[in-house]
């Protein structure tokens, strides 16, 4: 849904395509839209979470290998 509304990202606009996205998700999950953008917003802590431990697992083997 994200991909079609937001012409791949292109065209994205927070204010608009979140709450669109929202609702989308609630009413395919069965959720209110409310949660599902406290589940976007958690997964995406998660996410970034991951990735910066990722980056600094990398860096320190790079450094590592000087």
């Amino acid at each position: 849904a994200y991909d079609q509304l937001t012409n791949y990202g292109d065209s994205y606009d927070p204010d608009v395509h979140d709450p669109m996205v929202a609702q989308m998700a609630a009413e395919q999950f069965g959720i209110s839209p409310t949660e599902a953008g406290n589940i976007y917003i958690e997964m995406e802590m998660q996410w970034t979470k991951m990735l910066v431990a990722a980056i600094s697992i990398y860096i320190t083997a790079l450094s590592s290998e000087r």
